[in-house]
């Protein structure tokens, strides 16, 4: 199918704007985090799940980025108590990275 069809366009959006932060905060921020934090504490854990997380993405030029982003979803998990707060963060961000793709002076 082509990149330029209207479906591809809206599963994309649909994938990375509500599947991705759904599942990655869950498996991310409620379940590795949660778990390392209770072994080893908030700032270790972190660090950590903010290197997995920027790996697991597979961009190396986006490596640091991707990490320091990681920890500051933890940082607003921490905060509010609530995981529905960095899936919001997160879905704002990949939204955003979407609407930057696909504005032509972005391109250029």
């Amino acid at each position: 199918q082509s990149s330029n069809s209207v479906a591809y366009l809206i599963l994309t959006i649909v994938t990375a704007c509500i599947a991705a932060p759904l599942a990655e905060e869950f498996l991310f921020r409620g379940y590795i985090y949660g778990a390392l934090k209770q072994q080893t504490g908030k700032l270790f854990a972190m660090v950590v799940v903010g290197g997995i997380f920027a790996a697991v993405h597979g961009n190396l030029p986006a490596l640091v980025p991707l990490w320091a982003f990681s920890i500051l979803l933890c940082i607003s998990y921490e905060i509010t108590k609530s995981l529905w707060v960095p899936i919001g963060i997160h879905a704002i961000f990949n939204a955003t990275n979407i609407v930057m793709m696909l504005t032509p002076q972005a391109a250029e």
